[in-house]
């Protein structure tokens, strides 16, 4: 009996101290929060099971996404590895607000994001693809091969298993397109095949 007590005082106790904390967590937000600061909102959505195709001409493709989605050019402020990015559009109009200065609470998130690979020596598209892999934390990632309809592309998945990415030449720039996936969850390398199937050039 006196085990079953000491039991329930101990839920108690801890049942006490989370509710403190996370007290403490949002009084901590609130002081954080500048006067007159915007508060972002954060309302995630679910891909819609409607699609659309939207040409993407600054890298010389058209890709297949969610209705409710958009292909975009990130805000100025917000640092990701590429400059465009396959967002949904409360997903964007909550970075967008965190450009303009407003608060936001930190969260975990999947993202997809497209660039152009640099190449100021003028390497060859092979050169160019084995060179950044190897400079990447893909380095030692084992390589897969995505066979298209319309091209191929080769691809790594990250040590972490956290995110996956491919590289493949665009016929009419002879540019490198790199496409990366990842998430605070488990990627596989079927999660980047897949985008590369919803591609195709302009």
């Amino acid at each position: 009996m006196q085990r079953i007590l000491l039991s329930r005082a101990a839920c108690v106790f801890l049942g006490m101290a989370a509710l403190l904390t996370h007290q403490g967590w949002v009084q901590a937000q609130l002081m954080a929060q500048a006067p007159g600061q915007e508060i972002c909102e954060d309302n995630p959505e679910r891909p819609s099971s409607i699609r659309k195709t939207v040409d993407v001409p600054e890298l010389g493709i058209k890709v297949d996404i969610p209705e409710n989605y958009r292909v975009a050019v990130m805000p100025e402020g917000i640092h990701f590895r590429g400059p465009h990015e396959i967002i949904s559009e409360s997903e964007f109009e909550r970075f967008s607000c965190i450009a303009r200065g407003g608060l936001a609470y930190g969260r975990g998130r999947f993202f997809e994001m497209l660039s152009i690979v640099d190449n100021p020596s003028g390497m060859s598209a092979d050169t160019l693809i084995d060179s950044t892999i190897q400079a990447s934390m893909y380095g030692r990632s084992p390589r897969a091969v995505y066979q298209g309809d319309s091209f191929n592309a080769v691809a790594a998945l990250a040590p972490s298993s956290m995110s996956a990415a491919a590289w493949l030449l665009i016929p009419s720039t002879q540019q490198v397109l790199f496409i990366e996936i990842g998430c605070d969850c488990p990627i596989a390398i079927d999660d980047v095949f897949y985008r590369l199937s919803t591609i195709s050039f302009l």
